[in-house]
This record gives structure tokens, sequence and C-alpha cells, in this order.
């Protein structure tokens, strides 16, 4: 069966996740061809026919969306898109897929429709307007303003398969909720614990160091510049293999509240400190969700305290932890393939 498959592009969430699932449906002998943008191209375009196209991006400084940044950077990206449009018409022409998959890619997602295709969302994202997931009140605006860019993306799918760390319901029709999407690195990993705390931020949030060097515990730090030098604060540079096996390893995690990083945490059974992105609704979502289940803490702010707190406490989460559900892909993929198996034989 030949599957085109749509992959957002900022961050690496999008691409691993796409990644187990397309090697999945190769296994089982599907053609497949993947359109994708940015690090999600970066990262598939060498293992699977790519088409590269142009994507929204998100500027971010100090933890937090930067809006008029990421105003102007799509607008300089408009050109782009529209030839992306353009671009993906062509493939669907060419490769005439019998069903069209999109993780949160909304270019593939709207030409699918035009094109009468099948289409199926997979992703984590849909949660917010597909499940149970309740919100706080003093969350109501952000909430409302991401649902209502979530329901954008994909709209009108024929089915949506929601990844999903915690025990959610859903409320709408045609929605599966599915545990999280795991790599095979991931799946294939010897978890112990260590005494270094894994720290990652997806942007240099210098304010988090400062707090990290007056902290009394190790920290090894992903993706934040070092400034100054600490004793205790080990910088590392990006590297896929490095970083997982730290993580592996570590005694807990303060890390952004992305969904493929947090549940690749849990499935270690390490606790998380959940710092989210300041305007993303999702993370906040995700950190919410962690601190229900008793698996870690979220602070939309951190300093000395609240680091030490969550530290302090870290055995009470460890041992939630011990029943969280860890599964391997079995699950999503048998729900996957059946899903495609029905829309490819839909009139």
């Amino acid at each position: 069966m030949r599957i085109l498959y749509g992959v957002a592009g900022q961050g690496s969430g999008h691409a691993t996740r796409s990644r187990a699932v397309l090697e999945h449906l190769r296994a089982v002998g599907h053609d497949v061809h993947v359109v994708a943008h940015d690090a999600s191209f970066a990262h598939l375009h060498d293992d699977f026919p790519t088409t590269r196209i142009t994507g929204l991006e998100i500027a971010y400084a100090e933890n937090r969306v930067q809006i008029i940044r990421t105003a102007f950077a799509n607008a300089l990206r408009a050109p782009g898109n529209t030839r992306s449009i353009d671009r993906v018409r062509r493939v669907i022409d060419t490769f005439d897929p019998q069903v069209v998959c999109s993780d949160y890619e909304p270019i593939v997602g709207m030409i699918a429709r035009l094109k009468h295709r099948p289409l199926l969302s997979i992703d984590n994202i849909h949660a917010l307007t597909r499940t149970d997931i309740a919100v706080p009140p003093r969350h109501t605006l952000a909430a409302r303003t991401a649902r209502t860019v979530t329901e954008l993306v994909n709209a009108g799918s024929d089915a949506y398969v929601v990844t999903a760390f915690a025990p959610l319901m859903p409320t709408r029709p045609n929605t599966h909720v599915v545990p999280p999407l795991l790599r095979d690195a991931v799946l294939r990993q010897h978890p112990r614990r260590g005494r270094s705390v894994l720290v990652y931020s997806t942007s240099a949030d210098r304010e988090l160091l400062d707090v990290l060097q007056r902290v009394r515990a190790h920290f090894i730090v992903y993706g934040i510049p070092r400034g100054r030098r600490a004793a205790n604060i080990t910088s590392k540079r990006p590297n896929p293999t490095t970083f997982l096996r730290d993580l592996a390893t570590c005694r807990a995690v303060i890390a952004t509240a992305g969904f493929t990083l947090m549940t690749e945490a849990l499935h270690f059974g390490k606790p998380l400190l959940a710092h989210p992105i300041a305007g993303q609704f999702e993370q906040i979502a995700n950190g919410l969700l962690l601190e229900e289940l008793g698996y870690g803490k979220m602070w939309e702010t951190l300093d000395r305290e609240r680091v030490e707190a969550f530290l302090y406490n870290g055995d009470g989460y460890a041992d939630a932890l011990a029943r969280y559900p860890r599964h391997d892909n079995t699950k999503a993929f048998t729900v996957i393939d059946r899903l495609i198996e029905r829309l490819a034989r839909r009139p």
C-alpha cells in the first residue's frame, strides 16, 4: 500500500515518533513517502524517500515563545509555504497515496482533504481537543487558543490516533487513544538510577543555569550554552547517543514539558520537574497531567527552593513511577494498522 506521511518539523519529537511508525509501516510491506520540514526533514530524509517543504516556525528565548519574532519569521516563510502547497499537490498526484498520515503537519492534511484522500492524524497534541483533559480556570484563555489552533490542523481527518501517557478518554468520534510511541533505541535501553540530574532546554535559558549552580547536586545540561563555569554543572553538546545514555542513567530530569522527552523519561522511571515553555499550553497540559499522576512536579518558573524540593521528594515520585504502565509500540501499531486498512478500503 502507498502511504504518504507528513511530519511537522520543529523540535525532534515529531520526527522520532514518526520514525517509529514509518519503520513499522515499511517493515510490514507498505511503500512510504515522507513530506517534512526543518528538523524532521534532517532527521528522516537519509532513510526514507522525503520531499522537503517549508513549515511554520516558533521562536524561543529564555524558555518563552517570542510572539513578534515568530510572526516575523513566518511572514518571511510565506513564499516558501506557497511553493510547499504546490509541491505537496505534485507528490500526491505522482505518488498516488492510498492513505495519507500526518503528525501535526497542516499542509499535507489540507491537500489530502482537497484531493479526497483518506487522512489519518497521528500525534499527541489532539488530546487537547479530542479527550477529557481538564483545564484549571487560570489556564482557560491559553487552552482556548491552543485548542482553536489544534482544531485547524488536519481538520476533518477520517480518524485520529492520540498518543498519551495518562489514561485519557476520547470525547469525540473516530478518536483512538494509545500509549506513547517510543523509538527502538529507547526500548533497548536498560535504565538504572545514577547520581546526576539531567537538564534539557530548547532555548538559551541562562536564568536556569544561575539557579542550578546554587543547588547541591550535579547536573548534566543539554540545550543551554554555557556562560561561566560552575563546578556542579557539566554542559554537553547535543548528541542523540550520549543524551539517551544520560537519560537512562540519571537520577531525575529537569526539562521543558515536551511530550516525547517526557514519555521517554517516564518509561525509564525518572522523576521529572517540568518547566513548560511559556505560551505553550500543550506543555502546560503535559505538566498538569504529570503532577496529577504523581510522577513529578511542574513549575512555570524555577528557583533554588523549587528545584531542591523536587529533588528532596524524588523517592516519592519514583515510587509512583514504579506503577507507570510501560509499553512497547505493539498496541499503537495494531490500532494504526487497523485504521490504515479500513481507510484504504473506503469507497
